[in-house]
């Protein structure tokens, strides 16, 4: 995620910090003066934005080669993903477009390393272009807070193709919508081109990206029919591109939700994906949903918790601790309460009625933040409210669904990741150049640290999963029906990495167009 190593370049990047997409963070300002998220054409890409992207994809393609097919990618890419095609995923979902390209990148091995890279990438660049915090400080703290996701999230997101797919996926689908959403309110788009075309263009990504996760579906079905409302009111008319959105993403949500599996799913009949009642609904959105979406993200909660206590400190020397001291504690209380419940033993140790209280943190932390945004500029303070009402759009209907698990909450963590940027925005612009570059020069040896461990590690599991799939075809060439082989080391960084008994055996042997009668043994 680092651009060149040298001193020259990272004496080139430092020179950076205090600079954001708009001017110098050293420059006082008043505290509600006009923000960085400003009306008018776009800028385009920066040195800095040249120099990290160009490393962050260059170094997340050759990781991503690293990566092990696991788990549901023997499924998709073997006959399994055929006869799925064949019956057009009846009774199975309706993320047909995301199916469509698991499927084809299970039988691309040397195509997906370069999309899982470049959609990681394009995730970096739009969180700071949406949080317009496109610095090296800003790229060094965001690259070193995705790469220190938790692994659960990081490998059934990144490092496993078919959650990949769904989920990173989506994700980079909501950025868009989300950047595309903004640069219309301000005013941002490009004129030059007809209308129609950019039209038709949102109409048919709009009814692609509804067909990837259920969850965000909703998001966007909600987020696409509010939007006019608030454009008419806000602007005085409805763009043509908030109805091209609307438009798409309900023709889309239509598609998905037709598949019968879902018609199973709400009639309360047996099979993989179920609804639960209200009463469940409260119990998970407070237990699990919370936990998996705010509660185990430590590394990401801990700037988040910086950045509001280093601005509430700084704000109130100006204005007094009055306004400060409700969102200060407010957040001490959220942090205290999250690291007490990171670990997960530690929530499940705790009697059936106290396992809400990671509900009661995510509300501390959601309170903060509203207290909090009221200090912000204008435009920063409506750009943090619209993320916290879309984190909570789309954790909402997962308190219905099961299962769930970490990676449907790769999206939210992303948003995060904006709001991050954009209270650090604000604490630069007051503690000024020198701070900032040893925040960068801090964030960016953090960031190659974690680079380094992620290669040691997958340079260990792709040497494993290579060796033992030979080991296991030089015994079958033997004529022989039993083999032991070794697991995977790392098993926290693959997404069921091993062909334990049952079913992942049976798919890993259709993968691999082994015999359906060799036994496998894990040593």
């Amino acid at each position: 995620m680092m651009p060149d190593h040298t001193k020259q370049a990272q004496s080139s990047i430092l020179e950076q910090t205090a600079e954001t997409t708009n001017g110098d963070h050293t420059a006082p300002r008043p505290s509600h003066s006009v923000s960085n998220l400003e009306t008018g054409p776009r800028r385009i890409l920066q040195r800095i934005d040249l120099y990290w992207l160009g490393s962050t994809f260059a170094l997340l393609t050759v990781l991503a080669f690293l990566f092990p097919l696991s788990g549901d990618d023997w499924a998709w890419g073997s006959q399994i993903g055929i006869d799925r095609l064949d019956a057009f995923f009846e009774n199975y979902n309706g993320r047909y477009v995301g199916n469509l390209i698991v499927l084809a990148l299970t039988r691309l091995p040397l195509i997906a390393p370069f999309v899982v890279a470049a959609t990681f990438t394009s995730i970096l660049f739009l969180i700071l272009d949406i949080s317009k915090n496109r610095t090296a400080w800003g790229y060094a703290i965001t690259s070193a807070l995705l790469l220190a996701m938790p692994n659960l999230l990081w490998n059934q997101t990144i490092s496993w193709l078919s959650g990949f797919v769904n989920y990173a996926l989506s994700t980079l689908l909501v950025l868009i919508f989300a950047r595309a959403v903004q640069a219309d309110w301000l005013g941002q788009l490009s004129t030059s081109r007809p209308k129609i075309f950019r039209v038709t263009a949102i109409v048919s990504l709009a009814f692609l990206a509804a067909q990837f996760m259920e969850n965000v579906t909703v998001f966007f079905v909600a987020a696409s029919l509010i939007l006019l409302p608030l454009q008419r009111l806000a602007l005085g008319k409805v763009s043509a591109d908030a109805w091209g959105w609307a438009a798409g993403f309900l023709a889309g949500a239509i598609a998905m939700f037709s598949n019968e599996a879902y018609q199973r799913a709400f009639g309360g009949d047996e099979g993989y994906q179920q609804v639960s009642g209200i009463q469940r609904a409260i119990s998970k959105l407070f237990g699990p949903v919370s936990q998996s979406a705010i509660i185990d993200n430590l590394a990401l909660n801990v700037a988040l918790a910086s950045a509001v206590i280093l601005l509430g400190t700084f704000l109130a020397r100006s204005r007094g601790w009055g306004k400060m001291l409700v969102p200060t504690i407010l957040i001490f209380a959220f942090i205290a309460v999250a690291f007490a419940l990171n670990r997960v033993d530690a929530l499940t140790g705790l009697p059936p009625s106290w396992r809400k209280i990671s509900g009661i943190a995510a509300l501390l932390l959601l309170a903060g933040l509203f207290t909090i945004s009221g200090s912000l500029s204008k435009s920063r303070k409506h750009l943090l409210l619209a993320c916290i009402a879309a984190m909570i759009m789309l954790v909402g209907p997962l308190a219905f669904v099961d299962p769930i698990g970490p990676r449907l909450f790769l999206v939210t963590y992303a948003i995060t990741l904006v709001i991050v940027n954009l209270l650090f925005q604000e604490v630069a612009e007051n503690i000024g150049r020198t701070v900032m570059s040893g925040l960068a020069a801090v964030a960016m040896a953090v960031t190659v640290g974690l680079l380094c461990s992620y290669f040691v590690i997958y340079i260990s599991i792709s040497a494993v999963s290579a060796d033992r799939l030979s080991d296991i075809r030089q015994h079958v060439a033997a004529g022989e029906q039993q083999v032991v082989v070794p697991k995977l080391p790392f098993p926290k960084y693959v997404h069921a990495p091993d062909p334990t008994e049952g079913v992942w055996a049976t798919r890993y042997k259709l993968f691999y167009h082994l015999p359906p009668d060799l036994t496998i043994q894990l040593k």
